[in-house]
């Protein structure tokens, strides 16, 4: 499968690593099925945006995609509308501390 232009989702990985990016996979699930969540990370700065996109286990499909913008809901609440949950109900993300607030 091919991803933003790389062979595999592991070259992609390897490349962000070189440019001092980070990635995490996350386990989610639908129905029995299993799949996974990459996370990439740029290096901190003010204007930073994470991304995610949702790939089956096998790594053949790419499913779903969008940013992390510092709320969980962004990409936790999405997936959920679409039936996606953590796998074994671990812990989501590194956000999870972050609070929403209205105000």
């Amino acid at each position: 499968m091919e991803y933003h232009g790389f062979r595999s989702i592991q070259e992609y990985e390897r490349e962000c690593r070189k440019h001092d990016f980070s990635t995490e996979r996350v386990p989610f699930q639908r129905g029995g099925e299993k799949f996974f969540v990459l996370i990439t990370r740029p290096p901190k700065t003010v204007t930073s945006v994470e991304a995610w996109t949702l790939f089956t286990a096998d790594e053949t499909k790419q499913l779903l995609d969008g940013v992390i913008n510092g709320v969980n809901a962004n990409y936790i609440g999405k997936l959920a509308a679409h039936g996606y949950f953590p796998e074994n109900g671990q812990n989501m993300a590194p956000h999870t501390n972050e609070q929403l607030s209205l105000f």
